[in-house]
Formats: structure tokens, sequence, C-alpha cells
């Protein structure tokens, strides 16, 4: 296959969708498919040392090279510059390249919008005259750079699930395939429909998104592809939904949400349709109906694992609970001893006040709260904070002095009404952090 022809397989089909079905829906769909379109322009050029030959009579040239470019006027005499899409169009031309010494230009919209504002004599570009003749004009470009900046802007909201097809298109593994089937289970498709009768219809969202009644009928029109194989259109948001051409103004015409059992259920009761095809016109993944059963086995996998991670939850709470339950017997205890060193007044160097304990964490991470008179520098007041400290743990050394700034040890205890009220009326803070 032309290799050409096949890059640009996507604008091809999206200009065939045009040309059926115009609309400007489609037309859109053609503009953002020319942003990845490479075409092939007829060329002499002057220097062949500016020139390297990439296949055949297809050529890239340095950047500012003497080039004369065949053009082709329309009915009104406007010149354009002609954009093939294959060799098969260049071929339609029927000029012998050779003969002529003509060569053809790797272009891109980029280089084609470049030549045209360094060109006033020419009004656009016309995608392969001798098929298509399809004409983009100078005042259309304005239009195609707004359109591309709304799809950037779309593309930020599109589907998760579209996301995820992109990367398994260009980055293919089972591991994501298998992330995609699950997701699956939960998922949401649209997917167009006829319904005849109006009164079949339950309800309608503003994006003509239906819901049928249960004895309501209603056509769907299977996709064929190049083999004869039918499958079902399953669109994972409206952004596909408008690549496919459909006028949903159109009387009779809906989306339906599907799941993949009603793909299932709908694709069992439908002769020759084999499966369904994800978001056609950009990722095509196709899943058929052998694929069910793999579907089913990883579905019930995830179903077992959720099951098990349950399980695990509830054992792991079981036991916090038993957890919570010793602690605080622990710290009730712990606590009735406090309240005797507290009932005491201590007076190391006839500084220290009291020694208050905060609960800040679970367990092994527990605060301890010194609050002094006065100010001292710091390497005096740390020997008082430590002594004052020590009635709480049996060893001075399972301390670790954490602060003894006021505004870092007010950070500790302004939540705690207590703490935080003497804070006003004391002038130093010592914060410990008991050890393991």
């Amino acid at each position: 296959m032309d290799k050409f022809k096949e890059h640009n397989e996507k604008l091809l089909q999206s200009i065939d969708i045009l040309m059926e079905y115009p609309s400007i829906e489609s037309e859109r769909n053609v503009y953002l498919e020319l942003e990845n379109a490479v075409f092939l322009m007829p060329v002499v050029i002057e220097n062949k040392e500016d020139m390297t030959i990439l296949e055949g009579r297809v050529v890239r040239v340095t950047p500012g090279s003497n080039l004369r470019v065949a053009q082709f006027n329309d009915e009104e005499g406007a010149s354009l510059y002609p954009a093939f899409t294959s060799m098969d169009e260049v071929d339609k031309w029927e000029v012998d390249l050779e003969q002529n010494d003509i060569y053809l230009l790797e272009m891109d919209m980029h280089s084609y919008m470049e030549m045209l504002s360094e060109n006033e004599s020419a009004d656009g570009f016309v995608i392969d005259p001798f098929h298509y003749n399809l004409v983009i004009r100078n005042r259309q470009l304005a239009r195609y750079q707004e359109i591309l900046q709304e799809e950037k802007d779309r593309e930020m909201l599109r589907n998760p699930m579209s996301r995820m097809m992109d990367e398994l298109r260009d980055h293919p593994s089972a591991e994501l395939e298998e992330k995609i089937y699950n997701a699956f289970a939960s998922f949401r498709f649209l997917m167009p429909v006829i319904i005849p009768n109006e009164e079949d219809v339950e309800s309608v969202t503003e994006e003509q998104v239906a819901t049928i009644k249960e004895d309501g009928e209603m056509q769907v029109i299977p996709l064929e592809n190049e083999s004869g194989e039918k499958v079902f259109p399953a669109f994972t948001d409206l952004y596909e939904v408008n690549k496919a051409g459909i006028d949903l103004a159109a009387k009779e015409h809906y989306l339906i949400e599907m799941t993949f059992e009603r793909f299932e259920a709908l694709i069992e009761t439908s002769e020759g349709v084999n499966g369904f095809a994800i978001n056609p016109f950009t990722h095509n993944v196709v899943i058929e109906a052998p694929q069910f059963a793999h579907y089913h086995e990883l579905l019930l996998e995830e179903e077992q694992r959720q099951e098990k991670a349950r399980l695990a939850a509830e054992e792991e709470a079981i036991e916090n609970l038993e957890d919570a339950e010793a602690y605080q017997i622990k710290k009730d205890a712990h606590n009735e001893e406090l309240e005797k060193v507290l009932s005491k007044e201590m007076d190391a160097q006839g500084n220290v006040h009291r020694a208050y304990l905060l609960e800040k964490e679970y367990l092994d991470k527990t605060h301890y709260l010194v609050v002094m008179d006065k100010e001292r520098d710091g390497k005096s007041i740390l020997g008082d904070l430590r002594d004052a400290a020590y009635p709480v743990l049996p060893d001075k050394e399972s301390l670790e002095f954490l602060s003894y700034t006021e505004p870092e040890a007010q950070e500790y205890v302004k939540d705690v009404t207590p703490f935080y009220e003497k804070s006003q009326k004391r002038g130093i803070f010592g914060l410990f952090k008991g050890k393991k």
C-alpha cells in the first residue's frame, strides 16, 4: 500500500464522509485530520544540491531553496497549490515527472500556510484535484486554526476511557488491555440509533441521548469493514460521536447508552454482526464475540480481587479495633499515673511549673509539653525542661527534644483550649516527643 495513502487514511475517510454527508461536523472533522496529514506538492528545483531524495521523486529541500511550484486554477481563475494525498493521486495528473524535471515535495498544513502567507497571488490549495478536488481557501484557514484551538480545549474534557484507548493504540500492552476490559463493567458507551416512533422515546437529553421504553423499537445500523465483517459502533463520548458526521438534529436520530452486557445481548440477536468497534473513526478497537468469554473471565477475576480486598479490610478493621481497645486501657493507666505527677507542684530549679501530657498521635508518638514561667536562653532551660518531663517517663533519654520556641510549641497546642490558655500566661514552652 502507498505509504502516503496509508498515512492519510483517516483524512481520506473524513473527506469521504464530508462528500456523502456534508455538514458542519463532517467539515470540522476534515479540518482536524488535516493537522496530521502529509501531502505531495509538485515542484521544480533550480539547484539540485538543495534537495535530499527520500524515495523515487519524493524529496525534501533546504529551507530558502529556489523552487517553482506547479499551480492549478479553479473555475474562477484563482490560483491554487496542489496537495496530493498519495502517489496514486499524483499519477492521475498524467504528467511525466521525470521528463519535466518535476519532484514531489513533502508538505504539511503548516508548510502550505507559510507558502500562502508569502504569496498573495495564491488563493489556497486543492486536495487531490483529480479526485476529491477539495479546495481549502485562504479565508478558511482562520477557521481551521479556531477549530484546532477548540479541539485543544475539548481535549482537556475527553472521557478517561478515550485517553486509555489512545494509550492502547500508541503503546499496546496486555496489562493495559486488561485494565480497559475491567473498566467495561461500569462504563457506558454511546451508540447511534434510529427510533421511528417518537412515542417509544421515554426521555431525551440536550445531547440527544434517549431512554427507550421497555417495548420500544429502534434500528441500529452496523458498520462494515473492508473484509465485509459487521460491527456495531461504540463511542466513548460526544467528541467521538461527532467524528461519524451523524446529524443528531435530524428526525428519528438519537444516541442511547450501551454497556458491555447490552452489546453482548444485542449481538446475540443480530444476524451477521460479530462484535462492536470502540471509537471506529479514531481508535477502531474491535471487540469480537469470541473475546466476550475472555472479558467475563477478567471480570470474574476483578470481582474476586475486590472481594479479597474487602475481606482483608474487614480483618484489618477488627485488628485496629482490638488495638484501639488495648491502647485505651494503656492510655487510661498512663493518665492515672500522670495525674499523680501533675497533682504535685514541680519546682525544677524554681522555674518549671508543670509537665503537661499532650496526646497528638497514636501510642508511641505521645508529645509532652513543659510550660515555664519566664524566658531563659536555650541552653540553660533545656536541662530544666528535661528534668520537668522526667517524672512522666521512667527514662529521660527516651525523650526527644523538639522545640522550645513559643511559636512552634503553640502550633502544637493551639487546638487544645487548656494548653492554649496557659500559653498566653507563660513565656516559654518545651516540646518533647516520646521515642520508641
